[in-house]
């Protein structure tokens, strides 16, 4: 074998020690470098930590106390308005289902208007406005829900209050 190959082979081999030397020198810089930058960043959070404890000490415990109860009866104050609040909602509910109730009942009560007036009226505004009202059909009162000449106002309301409490039991969910 010639001396030149011998040389070049041994020249190689040298080239990739020092590459492998000089890549295994910047990984440990680069080790380096990271401990150093992790080593700061304890001490920045450490200096934080420090920072926040002071200040939680410097916390006075009845100034916070005094805050939560302060929140606690917000908090209370704002149930109580939410629950009148759905209260009155409720009663207002109940109001336009009894509404509607005596608008369903006055038909079989009270005189058909339509007999007193004459057919060529226009319709008013509440029926341009609704006109499913005028579709609906009612139904015809028996002889026995038929008013009598002699009926008074308490047995009127004692019979809506019945067609009342009839309609919410048709309407009550089955669970």
């Amino acid at each position: 074998m010639p001396n030149w190959i011998i040389i070049v082979t041994l020249l190689v081999l040298a080239l990739l020690l020092a590459l492998g030397l000089f890549l295994l020198a910047r990984q440990r810089k680069r080790t380096r470098l990271e401990l150093r930058l992790a080593s700061g960043r304890r001490q920045l959070l450490g200096r934080e930590l420090q920072i926040y404890l002071a200040e939680l000490d410097a916390l006075d415990e009845e100034a916070i106390a005094a805050k939560r109860q302060e929140a606690e009866n917000a908090l209370d104050l704002l149930h109580i308005a939410l629950v009148e609040r759905q209260a009155h909602l409720l009663n207002y509910e109940d109001m336009a289902h009894l509404q509607q109730c005596k608008i369903d009942l006055l038909p079989t009560v009270a005189p058909d208007p339509s007999e007193a007036l004459p057919e060529t009226t226009p319709p008013t505004e509440p029926q341009r406005r609704r006109p499913e009202r005028s579709q609906r059909e009612f139904k015809q009162p028996t002889a026995s829900e038929r008013p009598a000449e002699g009926r008074d106002r308490t047995t009127i309301e004692g019979d809506l209050l019945d067609k009342i409490n009839q309609l919410q039991d048709r309407k009550k969910p089955k669970k």
